[in-house]
């Protein structure tokens, strides 16, 4: 653990090159906490570092700060420090974008369909939970939207707006993608003009009928989805051994991460993904080293980097809602300066040609013996 003594510093600096030759200076720096240190300081004083962290950055000359990791979780998404002086991003739009990417990317090299498939989302009711239902929501054939059992009620809630707001996407995009009848037969359905509030009502009373489903009890649910995907503010192992569906993929962008690291051994049917690596364009040394290649990064900081190249200067990604808007903004930045989904990953390493063949190899072989001595007796099927 970092010492409570120490201030926010800088760790590294680089200049991020574009693919439209356009090029912006990044300095990093670190917030002297773990996770947990920071979930178990008092707000006012999580706050207070982070915000420490952001004065020094002003008097360095930054004209956009990104919030990464727990930074934007104890700043209410950055909400709390909106009048700092300088703009923020929590870069949870484009850690959205590349979590769908990687997803999608996952099914087609396992040849999964989308279309016939269950995905869980947990933290649902969270920003970057939210917006990931929504777009896997026009991919899949049903839903599930995962909350916080400590807030039931709240949870809850949450969850149920997120449904109404799945409702009026997938009408909204009926026209372009098939994906939106799924509802568009259920009785009393909406035009997607409408209201939230007129979704919302729809949704609680047509909730039997509708391909999405809410709910606080991961150990139920996540057994039935073959697609996981993880986007909480928690510290604890919530994808584990003995409750995931065999043979699902789950994408984890949470950090700390939410996958426990035994089902890499006990569960060699499923595939973890980690979500939000990017490949900046021309890979540039980034001048300290945070575990990953040259030129990788976490999508959250490669949104700042992204806005910075476009001299879009502006809050973005604030709070605890990102609008569709937004993800289209950052899709079309990543395009145009060259950063792209990098290779995929798993449990912080490049997932090689054998992994994949493991994996292959292990769902091929459901049924066998050699598979079931693989598994403890809670896992086999």
């Amino acid at each position: 653990k970092w010492l409570p003594e120490m201030a926010p510093f800088v760790i590294g600096e680089a200049v991020i090159p574009s693919k439209a030759g356009k090029t912006a200076f990044c300095e990093f720096i670190n917030i002297p906490r773990t996770a947990s240190q920071l979930l178990e300081m008092e707000p006012a004083e999580s706050i207070g570092l982070v915000r420490q962290g952001i004065e020094l950055a002003k008097k360095r000359g930054a004209q956009l700060v990104g919030l990464g990791a727990y930074t934007a979780v104890v700043s209410w998404g950055g909400m709390v420090l909106r009048e700092a002086g300088v703009p923020l991003t929590t870069g949870n739009s484009y850690s959205v974008i590349t979590a769908y990417q990687a997803t999608l990317a996952a099914l087609e090299r396992l040849q999964i369909d989308p279309g016939s498939s269950t995905a869980a989302v947990v933290g649902a009711a969270g920003s970057i939970g939210r917006c990931l239902a929504l777009l896997l929501a026009q991919s899949v054939e049903k839903i599930i939207l995962l909350g916080n059992p400590a807030n039931p009620r709240r949870s809850l809630d949450k969850l149920t707006t997120v449904g109404a707001e799945i409702c009026r996407h997938l009408l909204s995009v009926a026209q372009d993608s098939p994906t939106g009848r799924k509802i568009a037969g259920v009785p009393g359905c909406p035009d997607s003009s409408q209201d939230l509030a007129d979704f919302l009502r729809f949704f609680n009373d047509n909730a039997s009928l509708l391909p999405i489903t809410v709910s606080l009890d991961a150990d139920t649910e996540l057994p039935k989805a073959d697609v996981v995907a993880t986007a909480t503010s928690s510290v604890n192992d919530l994808v584990k051994p003995e409750n995931v569906k065999f043979g699902a993929v789950v994408c984890d962008l949470s950090r700390p991460a939410n996958v426990s690291r035994e089902i890499k051994s006990r569960r060699p049917d499923v595939l973890v993904i980690d979500g939000g690596v990017v490949e900046i364009w021309n890979r540039p040394d980034l001048g300290w080293n945070f575990g990953f290649e040259q030129g990788l990064c976490y999508a959250c900081m490669a949104e700042t980097m992204l806005l910075a190249l476009e001299g879009h200067l502006e809050h973005t990604s604030i709070g605890s809602s990102i609008d569709l808007e937004t993800l289209d903004l950052l899709q079309s930045l990543a395009e145009k300066h060259g950063f792209r989904l990098a290779d995929l990953r798993s449990f912080d390493k490049p997932l090689s040609a054998k992994d994949w063949q493991r994996v292959i190899a292990f769902r091929a072989a459901a049924g066998t013996d050699i598979f079931c001595r693989s598994l403890g007796p809670k896992e086999r099927f």
